[in-house]
C-alpha cells in the first residue's frame, strides 16, 4: 500500500514540477522587456522616427502589434541601389528597392523621382522572410529596369514611401554611365531565362531554364522562389528541379544554379514572360533592412518573346485528348485472363515519354453490346512524382456481358509530336481473355421428368423444397432507355411537382371568387346583365345591318330592360318603359334619350299584336341616341 502512495506521489510530482517551472518561465520572459534585432540594427539610421507609443489594450490589437508579437518588427526601414553601379551606354541596369515590411502595406509612389534622362520601367517584385535572430522580418523587393539617354553621374534623390502606415525614407543612389567597353566586369549575379527553340504549342509542356551565374567570386550560394510570370502560361512551380554546374556565358566559364520549371502555353500568338528569384550571396555586407550580414538581391531576366500556335486541325487522328510529346505505351496488363462473364475486370495502360504527363486525359472507351465500360480512371500520383517517373498509369473497369469474348476492345488513342508536327496513332491494342459462363443453379437447368412441375409453393413433385439461385445473364438486351439519369434529376419531374402547387392555388383562388360572389349577389346580378347587354347590343347591331326593324326594336328593348334590372333588383322582362326613364336624369326624360325610350318601347307593345311596325326608316334611325343611352346605363353597373 505504501509503495503504490509512493508511486502517484512521484507521478503527480513528475507532472506539477514541470508545469510550475513552465510558469514562472513564462511569467519571467513576460516582464522582461526584450530588444527587437531590428530596432538594435536600425537605430543609427532611425534617430529621426519618433518614439514609440505604448502598446494598446488587449482587445483593441492592431495589426502592428500582432506583427510584434509574432516576433516581426514594425519600424519599417528601406534601402535602394542600382546593380550594377557602373553600366556602359546603351547598357540597362537595376534600380532595387527594398523595403521591411509585408508587401500589402507598402504604397509607392505613382511616379519615382527618376532624374532626367534615366528612364525606370516596373520590373519584379516579390516578398520574403529573413530569420534574424529569434525573429522572422519580411522583406519586400521592388525592381526598375533603367537605361540611360546620355553619358554621366546620375543621383536618385531621396524620396519616401509608405509602409505600415508610416513615411519611410528613401536614400539616395547613385549610377555612372561610361563610354561602351570601359565598364568593369560585373560584380553581380545575374538570371537568364532560357527557352527551347520555338514555335509552340498551346497545350504543350516546355521545360524553362533559370541560370543564376555565380558573380564570379563564388559567393553565390543559393536561388530562392524563382518565378516565371507570363499571362499566357501555366506554371507548374511544383515541379522545381535545382542542379549547380558550370555555365558558358561570354566565353568565361562561371559557376552557376539552374532551375527547371515546366510551363504550359495556353494562348496562341505573340506571348512575352519574364523569370525572377531571389540570389542569396555569401557577402560581409550588412543589410541595414534588415539587421544581418546577407545580401540577397531580386533579380529579373530579359523578357522572352515566343510564338505560340494552335494545334493542326488536319490529320488528327482518333483517341486525341491533348497529350502533345513524344510517347510510348507499355503492354498492357489485365487483372485476370480468366473471368466469368458478369465479374468486373481491370486494365492497366502505361504511357511513358516526354511532354505534358501531369496533363494527360485518358482516352474513352467507346460503348459496345460484348462490354459495360466505366469512364477511365486517371494517375493520381503528385504531378513532381509523374515528372520524375517519367510515366502515368490509366486504369480502366469493365465487365464482359457472354462468353462468346476473346480480347477486350482496342481503345483509339493517339498524340502530336511538335517536333513532327504531324499526328501519331497510340492505339490501346487488344489482350486476349478466356470469358466463362457463369454456373447456373440446378434448380433452373433443364432436367428429364415425368413430373408435370414444381409445386405452387416451389416444390417438386415428392415435396423437397428447391434451392433457389441467381441464374446467369440475360442473353438478350433488356428495354431501351433513352437515359440513365433518375426520374426525379430530370427537368420535367420538376414541373411535375410544381402542378400540384398550381392545381391547388387555383382552387383556393375559386373558393376565394365564390364566396365573394355569395356575399355580394348584386355583383353576381351585375356581371349577369353585362354580359346579357353585350349580347342583344350585338344582335341589335346585326339587325341595323340587315336592316331587320323588328329584331332591332326587340333587342334593343331588351337590352335597355338588362341594363337597369340590377338597379331595381326585379325580373328584366317586368320592367316597362317608366322603370327604364326612371333611370334616366330628368332632363334626359325631357329630352331625346327619353322620347327614344318611349319610341321604342311603344313598337315593342305594338309588335306584340301585329306582324311588324309602320315606318321601319325611322326606327333604324334610332340607333345612334340607343346606343348613347345604353352605354351611359352600362357605366352604372
Amino acid at each position: 500500500m505504501k509503495s503504490g502512495s509512493a508511486f502517484w506521489l512521484g507521478w503527480l510530482g513528475a507532472i506539477i514540477l514541470p508545469c510550475s517551472f513552465t510558469v514562472g518561465q513564462v511569467r519571467t520572459n513576460t516582464t522582461t522587456p526584450r530588444v527587437s534585432p531590428l530596432r538594435a540594427a536600425a537605430a543609427p539610421a532611425t534617430a529621426s522616427v519618433a518614439p514609440k507609443t505604448a502598446q494598446p489594450a488587449a482587445q483593441n490589437l492592431d495589426p502592428l502589434t500582432a506583427m510584434q508579437q509574432l516576433g516581426i518588427g514594425p519600424e519599417p526601414l528601406a534601402e535602394a541601389e542600382f546593380d550594377p553601379p557602373i553600366v556602359s551606354l546603351g547598357e540597362r541596369t537595376t534600380y532595387r528597392l527594398v523595403i521591411s515590411s509585408m508587401s500589402e502595406s507598402i504604397a509607392l509612389p505613382d511616379k519615382l523621382p527618376a532624374p532626367r534622362g534615366l528612364e525606370f520601367t516596373p520590373a519584379g517584385s516579390a516578398q520574403s522572410f529573413m530569420a534574424v535572430g529569434p525573429r522572422m522580418q519580411p522583406v519586400t523587393a521592388f525592381n526598375f529596369q533603367v537605361k540611360a539617354d546620355a553619358l554621366g553621374l546620375y543621383t536618385m534623390p531621396i524620396f519616401t514611401v509608405s509602409a505600415n502606415g508610416k513615411s519611410v525614407e528613401v536614400r539616395e543612389a547613385r549610377l555612372a554611365v561610361v563610354e561602351p567597353g570601359t565598364a568593369p566586369a560585373f560584380k553581380s549575379p545575374r538570371l537568364l531565362l532560357e527557352l527551347p527553340p520555338g514555335p509552340f504549342y498551346v497545350g504543350q509542356s516546355v521545360t524553362a531554364r533559370l541560370v543564376l551565374l555565380d558573380p564570379g567570386d563564388n559567393t553565390l550560394q543559393a536561388m530562392v522562389q524563382p518565378q516565371i510570370k507570363g499571362e499566357a502560361f501555366m506554371v507548374e512551380q511544383n515541379i522545381l528541379r535545382q542542379k549547380r554546374e558550370p555555365y558558358n556565358y561570354q566565353g568565361r566559364m562561371l559557376l552557376s544554379l539552374i532551375s527547371e520549371i515546366p510551363i504550359t502555353p495556353i494562348m496562341q500568338g505573340h506571348q512575352t514572360l519574364t523569370a525572377q528569384a531571389f540570389a542569396y550571396l555569401s557577402r560581409a555586407v550588412t543589410n541595414r533592412t534588415i539587421g544581418a550580414p546577407m545580401y540577397s538581391p531580386l533579380l529579373d531576366s530579359d523578357p522572352a518573346t515566343v510564338t505560340v500556335e494552335p494545334l493542326p486541325a488536319e490529320g488528327e487522328l482518333p483517341g486525341f485528348t491533348g497529350a502533345i510529346g513524344t510517347f510510348q505505351l507499355d503492354s498492357p496488363r489485365l487483372s485476370t485472363n480468366q473471368i466469368r462473364a458478369g465479374d468486373p475486370l481491370t486494365l492497366t495502360v502505361t504511357v511513358a515519354g516526354q511532354g505534358n504527363l501531369t496533363r494527360l486525359v485518358p482516352p474513352r472507351l467507346d460503348r459496345t453490346l460484348d462490354w459495360q465500360t466505366f469512364p477511365p480512371l486517371s494517375d493520381l500520383s503528385p504531378p513532381y512524382i509523374i515528372q520524375q517517373r517519367g510515366s502515368v498509369v490509366f486504369t480502366y473497369t469493365m465487365i464482359p456481358l457472354n462468353d462468346r469474348i476473346t480480347a477486350t476492345p482496342s481503345i483509339p488513342f493517339s498524340y502530336f509530336n511538335p517536333q513532327t508536327k504531324a499526328y501519331v496513332d497510340l492505339t490501346i491494342p487488344p489482350v486476349h481473355i478466356e470469358v466463362t459462363r457463369p454456373p447456373l443453379s440446378r434448380a433452373l437447368q433443364p432436367q428429364v421428368s415425368s413430373s408435370i412441375g414444381p409445386g405452387p409453393f416451389g416444390e417438386d413433385q415428392n415435396g423437397d423444397e428447391k434451392s433457389l439461385a441467381m441464374c446467369g445473364l440475360e442473353e438478350k438486351p433488356g428495354r431501351p432507355v433513352s437515359s440513365l439519369t433518375p426520374l426525379q434529376q430530370r427537368s420535367w419531374f420538376l414541373l411535375l411537382q410544381i402542378c400540384p402547387a398550381i392545381a391547388l392555388g387555383g382552387l383556393c383562388a375559386w373558393d376565394q371568387r365564390r364566396r365573394y360572389r355569395e356575399q355580394h349577389p348584386e355583383m353576381v346580378r351585375k356581371s349577369i346583365a353585362r354580359r346579357r347587354v353585350r349580347k342583344l347590343l350585338r344582335q341589335a347591331r346585326q339587325a341595323v345591318g340587315t336592316r331587320n326593324p323588328r329584331d332591332f326594336v326587340l333587342a334593343a328593348v331588351g337590352a335597355l330592360r338588362e341594363a337597369c334590372a340590377p338597379h331595381t333588383a326585379a325580373n328584366p322582362q317586368a320592367l316597362v318603359c317608366a322603370d327604364i326613364l326612371c333611370e334616366l336624369s330628368q332632363a334626359q326624360r325631357n329630352g331625346k334619350p327619353g322620347d327614344t325610350v318611349r319610341r321604342l318601347f311603344a313598337v315593342a307593345d305594338e309588335l306584340r299584336y301585329i306582324d311588324g311596325p309602320s315606318n321601319d326608316a325611322q326606327l333604324l334611325e334610332l340607333r345612334t341616341p340607343f346606343e348613347q343611352i345604353l352605354s351611359e346605363l352600362k357605366n352604372r353597373l
